[in-house]
């Protein structure tokens, strides 16, 4: 598979409903850490960047993480530099994947000189994926020269941007939930980020499943598939010739969403990271107890695999 060519491997993809039970410690992805530094970056092909210490100038184009990341905070610093350059943070992001290897695909964050519009400074931008804009608050900006803060959190289905302080974007309805950090000149003379740190969110409280109900349990009906989403093969894995199955534990609420998520068993950390998304994206007809719906702990399994 080209780097840049789509990943959208058609796969095997299947549930087991039975009785859940934690056999390993779950893996580092799933329980979050301590704000850090991010990287190291993978440049995209015909971009022109060039690093010193943890900033990172981008002229053209395009560089994006080397691995997944779905419920996180992320901070950096920018700075313009020109009154014509433009750029952006896309999170959650399948730069590449599709028919066209420059197709994008995420939440895309506006950084320019701009204070009204689509392309204001700190609005987002759904590309090719499910928001819900709540609420736009234009911000000032400091001359292209100077550094600017940012803050982006995006926790489950919700995502709010903050800059220099000053709340600008809140947006719901999220449905992709995991993907690559991609930094982005878009035009003019290019952007300088540095001090990128990130801190991944858990994707379950703990203790895991409180009040909810086991399908080993009398009186119980389990909950069944409605429909069901393939994960996106993350590149890191599928060109190391990693497959195998990621088998996950998770709370299908009494509505049929998916709620909290856990990984049992993963042979690498982005198979877990885009299982988990696929999970949070299935609908189920909710399990019931004693006829009433009823929030229940299943497993589910999720197979990768490079054969078509």
């Amino acid at each position: 598979m080209r780097h840049g060519c789509p990943t959208l491997i058609r796969m095997a993809a299947a549930i087991a409903l039975v009785a859940a039970f934690c056999s390993q410690a779950e893996i580092a992805a799933q329980s979050g850490s301590r704000l850090g530094p991010v990287g190291p970056w993978v440049a995209e092909p015909d971009s022109r960047t060039s690093y010193q210490g943890d900033s990172v100038l981008i002229q053209s184009g395009s560089i994006r993480t080397n691995t997944l990341y779905s419920d996180l905070v992320l901070l950096f610093e920018f700075r313009l530099l020109g009154f014509d350059s433009e750029g952006s943070v896309i999170v959650r992001s399948w730069l590449g994947y599709g028919s066209n290897p420059k197709s994008e695909r995420g939440y895309r964050l506006a950084l320019t000189t701009q204070t009204a519009g689509t392309e204001a400074i700190g609005r987002l931008t759904a590309l090719g994926v499910g928001m819900r804009e709540l609420s736009f608050r234009p911000t000032t900006w400091s001359p292209p020269s100077q550094w600017q803060n940012c803050e982006l959190r995006v926790n489950r289905d919700k995502i709010a941007v903050n800059v220099n302080g000053n709340s600008v974007t809140a947006a719901e309805q999220l449905n992709e939930f995991a993907g690559y950090i991609v930094l982005q000149s878009r035009r003019g003379s290019g952007i300088e980020f540095r001090n990128i740190r990130a801190e991944r969110l858990p994707h379950a409280q703990e203790p895991f499943g409180r009040g909810a109900h086991r399908i080993s349990e009398p009186g119980v009906n389990v909950p069944r598939v409605l429909a069901r989403t393939s994960p996106a093969y993350p590149r890191e894995p599928f060109d190391a010739g990693i497959e195998g199955t990621v088998r996950l534990e998770a709370i299908v609420e009494a509505t049929g969403l998916v709620g909290d998520v856990r990984v049992i068993e993963a042979l690498h950390p982005d198979l877990a990271e885009a299982a988990i998304a696929s999970a949070r994206n299935w609908r189920f007809a909710p399990g019931t107890k004693d006829g009433r719906p009823v929030d229940m702990i299943v497993t589910m399994e999720l197979t990768f695999s490079r054969r078509k």
